[in-house]
Formats: structure tokens, C-alpha cells, sequence
């Protein structure tokens, strides 16, 4: 057994997980995916995250092929729409502290990463790897290492270096959200606990070409993304949510490096954005496109492993919420994932029963985290929340509208003018 240095990237999120489902495939059995998992160990030989064991206590992580692999569980089979509560119950499991976990139910794969191993594009990846059973000669390129050393400093020299202008505009920026994250802070609170729940909704018919097709007439230059956002935030307050000042974007942070450059890490950055209505898609596109012009999301992540750093060398890096605000407001985040395995033979049907998402429970018992993720013409979103402290019911019927008709209070707006 060898010990590998992680970085502080990798460390501030080590007690936290992810846990996605993917189907309806021909899910391996289970010792073929234990036998999948350790050839990914074994080939990676501690230049990947896989094989890794998180610590909480060191930065040297033990590099272990035999040991690093938790639970391998075979569960009832279940359907597309009992997923949410499938999840929901393996995210409240208590102690579950492997590196990697996973779970069979009928035609779906669940697997349970330890967030500090690596984002979305890593679970993503072992997913696939997992799910398309390739032979071992047509392994991906990955699964042997070849990941940027010092990616956060690679990419901030890179993007700033090459125009200084940058770095104003961003302070700028910076100025202008801090502004706005002071306000509330001394609010009455109560003791509270973490009750993680994700429910999910679903769109069917072409959706996501529809809403293109009809941006493209009325406001070309929007993002897809920035539509569905803002119908969520529409959504929620039509339900009666009451919502913070800010949302948050969560960013890749992979697109301020060339794509020969390779993360396998944690390499995202979830930024609040200071947006005068959060509901209207053209100015929460504004501010997702200016804060990503300037280098926002970089800065956003420079500062949090910093602060991650300072907290820890005092003993306090992962300290749990145990309070809530007696009247708390949803702090909105959002991440799109994109396209999910496009052209891939895994399937065993048609793209409208497929499903591939997660849970990411927050930290923060205000914080609801939505993830989308695209099915062709389609797309699934899930809310990852505690359900202490917001209602399943509320949250499951803002999805269910969006879902209905995304983008309906943009499009109707625009069919007015």
C-alpha cells in the first residue's frame, strides 16, 4: 500500500458524496463490477482518483486496489419513477465512509462516490466504463492517469496572464456580489440536522428543441440553460418558496484550460450571482456570461480552497450545520451537466425511459441543488435538499411544472411582445 498527496481541491470536499443512477442497462454482476473497479485501481496505480481511500485527517490519501471498494449490494428491481426514492434512501445511510460504493436494482446501476475523489465528469466517466463493460484493451485513455498537476494555477496564469484587463473586471464583480451575500446574516435560528431527499421530473416530446427553436426566434443568444434555470426559479416562487438574493452556477472550471489538459480531480466552482430577477432567463444569462468572461468562477474556487486551507491547519475544515434559520429562504444552485452519454450501446431502450442523474446533497440546510442532464431532446432535473426544512410535496410539484411546459412564463412573455 502507497500514500498519494491530494490537493486542498480534493480535500474541501472529502465529506461530502455523490450518488447517481443510471438505466435501464445490462448491469454487470456484481462481481464483475467489483472486478471493473479494481482493473480501474490497478491500471490508474495512483495517477487517478480511482483506488484512492479519502481521509479526512491527512492530505496523503492511501492508494489501495483491495481496499478502497465499499458495499456491493443487489436491491429490489425498480422503475424509472421510484429512482428519487431510491437515492433518497441511500443518501440518509449513516456511516457510509468508502471510497466507492455500489448497488443493483433491476436494470439500474447506483453508484455512491466519495466527492473528494473527483466532480461529475469522474463519476460520469466511471459510470460509462462500468455500464459499456469494454474490454480490457479498449479501456479509456484516462483510466491511466495523464491529469493536469496544479490545474487552479495552470488556469489562472493561462487566462489572466494572457489579458491583465481580466482581473479588474472580476474585482469589479467580486464588489458587486459581496455586497448582496451581507445582508441577513444574524437571523434567528434552531437546531437542525441533515435529512437529504432528491425528487426528479422529466421531459418528453422533443422539449429541449422546442425551447430552442423558439428561442431562436425571440432572443437568440440565450443559453438552453439559462432557460431552464429561470423556469425553476419561476417555478419555486409560484409554489410559495421563498428564495435568497443570489443563485448559484455551478461552473466547470476545465473550460479556462486547453483541452489537451486533463482533470480527473475536483475542478468545479459553484459561484453566487447577485441577479435583480433570477426568473428572467436574459439577465440571469447576462450574469452567468459575464461572471464567465471575467474568471469569476476561478477566483470563486481559488478563495474557497484557501479558506478551506486556513480552516483546516486550525482543526475546523469540515465543520457540520447543526442550525437553521427559523424562516429560511432556498438558496437556488444549479448545474448542468450537459449531453449524457451520447451514442452509447449501454441502453436497453429508447431515450425517453433513460435515466442519468445524482444526488448532491448540500451542505447548507437553505441550499436546494437542481441537476440537469440532457437526453437527446430532452432533459431530467433533480433537486437534492433537506426535507426538514423545505417540503418533498412543494419541491416535487415546481419540477413537475417545469417539466410540463419549461419555460413557460419566458415563452408566454414573449409571445405578448
Amino acid at each position: 500500500m502507497t500514500t498519494v498527496s491530494v490537493s486542498a481541491l480534493d480535500m474541501t470536499r472529502a465529506d461530502t458524496r455523490m450518488i447517481t443512477a443510471l438505466g435501464p442497462i445490462s448491469v454487470p454482476k456484481l462481481d464483475e463490477i467489483a472486478d471493473t473497479l479494481r482493473e480501474l485501481a490497478v491500471r490508474g496505480a495512483g495517477r487517478t482518483p480511482v483506488g484512492l481511500i479519502p481521509a479526512i485527517t491527512s492530505h496523503l490519501w492511501d492508494y489501495d486496489p483491495d481496499r478502497f471498494l465499499g458495499d456491493l449490494v443487489e436491491l429490489p428491481a425498480c422503475s424509472v419513477d421510484e429512482l428519487p426514492a431510491l437515492l433518497t434512501e441511500q443518501a440518509r445511510r449513516v456511516g457510509h465512509k468508502n471510497a466507492i460504493s455500489v448497488a443493483v436494482a433491476g436494470d439500474y446501476l447506483i453508484l455512491d462516490m466519495c466527492h473528494g475523489l473527483g466532480d461529475g465528469r469522474l463519476i460520469t466517466m466511471i459510470n460509462q466504463v462500468l455500464g459499456e463493460r469494454p474490454l480490457p484493451h479498449a479501456y479509456p485513455d484516462w483510466s491511466f492517469g495523464g491529469g493536469t498537476n496544479h490545474p487552479l494555477e495552470r488556469a489562472i496564469a493561462g487566462f489572466y496572464g494572457s489579458d491583465p484587463r481580466r482581473a479588474g473586471a472580476m474585482l469589479r464583480a467580486r464588489r458587486g456580489a459581496a455586497a448582496i451575500a451581507i445582508a441577513g446574516q444574524d437571523e434567528p435560528t434552531l437546531p437542525w440536522s441533515r435529512l437529504p431527499a432528491v425528487v426528479a421530473a422529466r421531459t418528453n416530446g422533443g422539449t429541449t428543441d422546442e425551447l430552442r427553436r423558439h428561442r431562436d426566434r425571440v432572443s437568440p443568444g440565450l443559453s438552453v440553460a439559462s432557460i431552464i434555470f429561470s423556469s425553476i426559479v419561476a417555478e419555486m416562487r409560484s409554489c410559495g418558496v421563498e428564495l435568497a438574493p443570489t443563485v448559484n452556477v455551478i461552473f466547470d472550471c476545465r473550460r479556462y484550460l486547453p483541452a489537451a489538459r486533463r482533470v480527473l480531480g475536483n475542478f468545479v466552482s459553484g459561484l453566487d450571482l447577485p441577479v435583480a430577477d433570477p426568473g428572467d432567463p436574459r439577465l440571469l444569462n447576462r450574469a452567468i456570461s459575464e461572471a464567465a468572461a471575467c474568471g469569476r468562477p476561478l477566483a470563486a474556487l481559488l478563495m474557497s480552497t484557501s479558506s478551506f486551507r486556513g480552516r483546516y491547519r486550525r482543526g475546523d475544515g469540515y465543520v457540520e450545520e447543526t442550525r437553521v434559520p427559523t424562516h429560511p429562504r432556498a438558496r437556488l444552485a444549479f448545474s448542468d451537466i450537459g449531453q449524457t452519454f451520447p451514442g452509447s450501446e449501454m441502453w436497453l431502450s429508447g431515450r425517453a425511459e433513460r435515466f442519468y442523474n445524482a444526488v448532491n446533497e448540500p451542505k447548507a440546510p437553505e441550499a436546494i441543488v437542481f441537476t440537469i442532464t440532457h437526453r437527446g431532446a430532452d432533459f431530467d432535473v433533480t433537486a437534492s435538499f433537506h426535507a426538514n426544512v423545505f417540503s418533498p410535496t412543494v419541491i416535487q410539484t415546481a419540477l413537475d411544472n417545469v417539466a410540463h411546459e419549461p419555460g413557460r412564463h419566458f415563452m408566454h412573455e414573449a409571445k405578448d411582445q
